[in-house]
């Protein structure tokens, strides 16, 4: 089973590689999509990917069973996933189990 971060990040990317090589350029009606529209999506999926990377650190858990003692996130010491990884996932369409 892939890691959820893992499966989010390349969604990200897959996403970011697409608009910067000037895919997508067109709404789903035909229409186009003017350069501050894909400006804005490009901004919005850095900015996300940024995030995920930031609950993304882990630290190992105590010493002991993995449901007492989950990894935790480096950045705020909470355990994972993180909220804002699962809002990520389902933002992105990418199911928490993989």
């Amino acid at each position: 089973m892939t890691d959820l971060h893992d499966r989010i990040y390349d969604e990200l990317t897959s996403q970011i590689t697409t608009l910067e090589g000037g895919a997508l350029l067109h709404h789903p009606d035909g229409s186009a999509r003017s350069t501050t529209e894909v400006e804005q999506s490009l901004s919005a999926l850095h900015a996300d990917r940024e995030l995920l990377k930031e609950h993304w650190q882990i630290t190992p858990g105590a010493a002991g069973l993995a449901s007492e003692n989950p990894p935790q996130t480096a950045s705020c010491g909470n355990p994972q996933p993180r909220p804002h990884v699962l809002g990520l996932g389902a933002k992105y369409s990418v199911p928490v189990t993989g």
